[in-house]
């Protein structure tokens, strides 16, 4: 049994030809990343969530296909893909599943049909297993015209997939045991920094609404961070 189980999409007119998955530019792509983040390839199971050649993912007009439509399109049914992927996850019983792109997250998941954006940075639980969405390799060739955007995604891809071998490394499902604390006064402040006094980091994160700051948070630790309202009253 494989302790890590990748998904993709579906296969493209040259996996079919070959009878594997992920060969290619994308296949390529996808082996570097895995050798960049320290997985080994050999111990890893490769499928899709859906086993036959898909078409468009949009119309003429530009509007997306769900992943349930590319697949009555062609004449089958989403739930039987979803059903033998299951079957497929159950019987190697993997300690991690990486599910690259939506229609992948969608399946294991039954996510809203949404951007991954939404949910990668997540550990999600998925057909009893443990699931970390990233981004599609594939999306890489798409973001030709930004050199920045597809150097960002890349280096996204292999966060994802270093934090999936972490997780490779147990079954079980832990919740984080993080700290969050809103910053109701001064005094709150002062205390949260006299208890990281000793530490020489720290992580800052602002938000922002129509380019105006409205909070930041402070965080000295991985497990505990302040959130400070910018346009809230703090009490002295």
């Amino acid at each position: 049994a494989s302790n890590i189980i990748i998904v993709g999409e579906a296969p493209a007119q040259n996996e079919i030809s070959q009878g594997k998955c992920f060969v290619g530019a994308t296949g390529n792509l996808l082996m570097e990343m895995l050798d960049n983040s320290g997985i080994d390839k050999s111990k890893v199971y490769f499928t899709n969530a859906i086993k036959f050649m898909l078409g468009p993912k949009e119309d003429q007009y530009g509007r997306k296909f769900s992943p349930q439509t590319r697949c009555e399109r062609i004449g089958i049914k989403w739930e039987d893909q979803v059903e033998f992927l299951s079957n497929e996850i159950q019987a190697l019983n993997p300690n991690i599943i990486i599910a690259l792109g939506g229609t992948a997250l969608q399946a294991l998941c039954n996510t809203p049909f949404t951007s991954i954006k939404k949910w990668r940075g997540s550990v999600l639980l998925g057909m009893g297993h443990k699931v970390i969405p990233t981004f599609h390799p594939a999306g890489l060739f798409y973001q030709q015209e930004s050199e920045e955007a597809a150097y960002w995604m890349k280096n996204i891809i292999e966060f994802d997939l270093a934090r999936a071998l972490k997780q490779s490394q147990f079954s079980e499902f832990q919740h984080p045991h993080r700290l969050l604390q809103i910053c109701s006064s001064s005094y709150d402040l002062l205390n949260f920094l006299r208890d990281n006094e000793n530490e020489t980091e720290c992580a800052e994160d602002i938000e922002a609404l129509k380019c105006v700051p409205v909070c930041t948070s402070l965080a000295f630790t991985k497990d505990r961070a302040i959130s400070i309202p910018l346009w809230g009253v703090l009490e002295s």
